[in-house]
């Protein structure tokens, strides 16, 4: 006969933990089965009640044992939150079905399985391209130049354009090469490329002035070149006020104290605006006249009067021809000499 057997369970049922005592008696009786014609009814009958006695002293045990208890607890605790958790949230925590194959098959701890969810794939960034001016012509009229992306949609083109113009969107219907323009394509995908002509027809009956940009045209004209037409805000006063131009200003203020909140672009904008197309490097050398006299950066527009297609001359100083490549000498003492060469194109050979 076997000894007493004690089995302290952690993590499994009462179920579970009495079948296997009941069977290491069990198997305590199978090795005895020969010496049981060796006893009488009443010695059966004994050892029977004996085991019953040892399975009651052992369920006891285990109920009393607080370890056993607390784990137990939390076990059922467990196993009813399973059930109560919807699909919705398995993506964060799930444990796995009741059934008594996949407990059996499970780790110690009794969680069956474990889905972490998966991290979210960050959106990677878009490149909006290279930054292109396109000349956008309204009505046939005076051509407005509007920066673009070459990734961009078009839907930014008639933003900007009807800012610029205080009109709503449907007040404007943009074409390229007689075919209208889509909201949605992009100047990339229109091969598109700076000074491209987009033609637009508006009704201009619907803009509104309160919205309406307010700037200067100015043109900058360098080394006798043709002229560049720039864009820069002019004078804008209180609402009470209005807009006034800025050799009205000049002669109101010349009398009487300034009148409303007055605020206008400097020059300094004007010439940085410059010296960016032109990718100078040092605006410094860089200098803007109107009629021979030199502008000063810090001075707002309207204190030189100036009106819409105006010409400022631009002198620039150390001009470098865009076409010229550098080219560095290195002397024996260590010292380098820079010199930038315009390359020529050779004349072409003669036919033999």
């Amino acid at each position: 006969m076997g000894g007493l057997v004690w089995l302290w369970a952690v993590g499994g049922a009462n179920r579970l933990t009495v079948s296997l005592i009941v069977n290491l008696l069990d198997e305590d009786e199978d090795e005895d089965e020969d010496e049981d014609d060796l006893y009488t009814a009443s010695e059966r009958e004994a050892e029977r009640k004996r085991q019953v006695e040892i399975e009651q002293e052992i369920r006891r045990k285990l109920a009393q044992d607080k370890v056993l208890t607390q784990t137990r607890a939390i076990m059922s605790k467990i196993s009813n939150t399973k059930r109560q958790v919807s699909d919705a949230n398995h993506d964060i925590i799930s444990l796995d079905s009741d059934s008594d194959d996949e407990q059996r098959n499970s780790d110690d701890d009794g969680l069956s399985g474990v889905r972490v969810a998966a991290p979210v794939a960050e959106q990677p960034t878009v490149s909006k391209g290279e930054r292109i001016t396109l000349h956008v012509r309204p009505n046939g009229g005076v051509v407005d130049q509007i920066p673009i992306h070459m990734n961009d949609t078009f839907a930014t083109l008639y933003t900007s354009f009807c800012e610029l113009y205080g009109l709503p969107q449907s007040a404007v219907q943009m074409s390229l090469d007689g075919e209208a323009l889509s909201l949605t394509g992009t100047p990339l995908q229109n091969d598109l490329e700076s000074g491209d002509l987009i033609d637009a027809k508006v009704d201009f009956s619907k803009q509104s002035e309160a919205k309406k940009k307010r700037y200067l045209r100015l043109r900058l004209v360098a080394f006798g070149k043709r002229s560049e037409l720039f864009k820069i805000d002019a004078v804008r006063l209180s609402p009470v006020l209005g807009w006034i131009h800025a050799p009205l200003l000049m002669l109101m203020t010349s009398r009487c104290p300034p009148l409303g909140n007055v605020q206008t672009e400097t020059v300094d904008k004007l010439h940085a605006s410059y010296c960016k197309k032109h990718n100078i490097a040092d605006p410094d050398d860089v200098l803007m006249l109107l009629h021979d006299q030199e502008l000063r950066l810090s001075e707002r527009i309207d204190f030189y009067g100036l009106l819409n297609d105006d010409e400022i001359s631009v002198v620039v100083n150390n001009a470098v021809n865009s076409a010229a490549i550098e080219i560095q000498f290195r002397y024996t003492d260590g010292s380098l000499e820079t010199q930038r060469i315009v390359p020529v194109r050779a004349p072409p050979h003669p036919t033999q």
